[in-house]
């Protein structure tokens, strides 16, 4: 079993790659915004707790939904 490297969680082997292996497309966004923002040091200094399972879409009750407040800007793209 390999790991996700932006969360930690469990990640079947089918889905090794050369790179980077993730769990999820939210995981990989946000590699890809940490890595891009030049924030690598994220994951040097993060600890993650085994003891908690993290969170994942699903299990987001109670988390604000703002999708309602999203309009698609004049350039075609999503805007808050």
């Amino acid at each position: 079993m390999l790991s996700c490297v932006h969360c930690g969680s469990a990640v079947a082997a089918e889905a090794a790659s050369d790179g980077p292996v993730f769990c999820c497309q939210g995981c990989r966004g946000a590699y890809g915004l940490l890595r891009g923002l030049g924030l690598d040091q994220y994951y040097r200094r993060r600890s993650i707790d085994p003891s908690q399972p993290p969170l994942k879409p699903d299990d987001m009750a109670g988390v604000v939904d703002y999708q309602a407040h999203v309009v698609t800007g004049e350039d075609g793209h999503p805007v808050l």
